[in-house]
C-alpha cells in the first residue's frame, strides 16, 4: 500500500474568493503586456519580453497557488523562449504562426507537468488532457464570475480587496468608456467635431478597440486557464490503458499532416 499523499491538492472548484486574489492581479498585469506585445503584431522583438512574462506569470501564480515549477517543466519553458526569440528575428507569415501555435501548445504542456507531476501518459492520454483542459478553461469563465462574487461577498476581506475592486472596474469601465464615445461620435455631429479637435491626429479607434481585445482575451484566457489546471481534473480513467484515445489521437492529428 502506498499512503504517501501528493504536496499539493486540488484547488476549490467553484466561487473562491481566495483563488480570485491569487490569479486576477498576475493575470490582469500579464493581460496588458499580452496586448502591448500582440496588438497587429504577430511576432517581433517584442515577442522576447511577451515570453518571458509567460514563463513568469505561470511561475508567479503556480507559487501563489503552493505550486512550483519542477525540472520537468524547464524543456518546455526554455523552447518557449527560443520560439519567441525565433519570432523576434523573421518576418515570414507561415514562420509566425507556427512559432505562435508551438508556444500555445508548450504552455499547455509546461502547464500539465506543472500541475500534475506524478503522471505517467500515453501520448493517447497527453492528448486528451490537453484537448481536456482547453476546452475546459473556457467552462471555467463560470468559475470567473463565481470567483467575483464570492469576493464580493467575503466582508472580512472588503479592506484587502478594494485593490482588486478597482482593476475589475478599470478592465470593464474603460472599454464601455470607449464603446459609448464612439456611439456619441456616431449619434451627433457636434460631438464629433469637437472630438476630433481634442483627440491626437494619429489617434485610432480601431487600434483603441485593437487593444482592449487583446486585453480582454488574454485577462480570461490566462485565469481560466490557470484555474482550470488549479482543479488538476483528469480527463480520464486514472491507469486505463492509452490505446483508445491513442486512436483518437492519430485519427485527429492525421488530416491535419496532409
Amino acid at each position: 500500500n502506498n499512503n504517501t499523499q501528493p504536496a499539493y491538492q486540488p484547488q476549490p472548484r467553484f466561487g473562491s474568493a481566495l483563488i480570485f486574489r491569487k490569479i486576477f492581479l498576475p493575470s490582469f498585469l500579464f493581460a496588458l503586456l499580452f496586448s502591448l506585445c500582440m496588438h497587429q503584431n504577430l511576432g517581433s522583438v517584442l515577442s522576447i519580453p511577451l515570453t518571458l512574462g509567460l514563463i513568469l506569470y505561470i511561475a508567479v501564480v503556480s507559487s501563489r497557488l503552493n505550486t512550483k515549477l519542477n525540472h520537468k517543466a524547464i524543456l518546455p519553458g526554455a523552447c518557449i523562449i527560443a520560439l519567441g526569440i525565433s519570432n523576434a528575428f523573421t518576418a515570414n507569415t507561415a514562420i509566425l504562426v507556427s512559432n505562435n501555435l508551438g508556444i500555445f501548445l508548450l504552455t499547455l504542456v509546461l502547464l500539465l507537468y506543472t500541475y500534475y507531476p506524478d503522471t505517467n501518459w500515453g501520448f493517447g492520454q497527453w492528448f486528451v488532457q490537453l484537448l481536456g483542459n482547453i476546452f475546459g478553461s473556457i467552462d471555467c469563465l463560470g468559475d470567473f464570475v463565481a470567483d467575483a462574487k464570492d469576493l464580493s461577498r467575503n466582508s472580512d476581506q472588503k479592506k484587502n480587496s478594494r485593490g482588486l475592486a478597482f482593476l475589475i472596474g478599470f478592465a470593464i469601465g474603460i472599454p464601455l468608456f470607449f464603446i459609448v464615445l464612439l456611439l456619441l461620435s456616431k449619434a451627433d455631429a457636434v460631438f464629433h467635431s469637437v472630438l476630433l479637435h481634442v483627440i491626437p491626429e494619429n489617434f485610432s479607434i480601431k487600434d483603441v478597440f485593437g487593444y482592449i481585445f487583446c486585453f480582454i482575451f488574454a485577462l480570461f484566457a490566462s485565469y481560466c486557464g490557470m484555474r482550470r489546471v488549479a482543479k488538476r481534473s483528469i480527463m480520464f480513467k486514472p491507469g486505463s490503458p492509452a490505446h483508445s484515445s491513442r486512436i483518437i489521437a492519430y485519427t485527429i492529428l492525421l488530416p491535419m499532416t496532409l
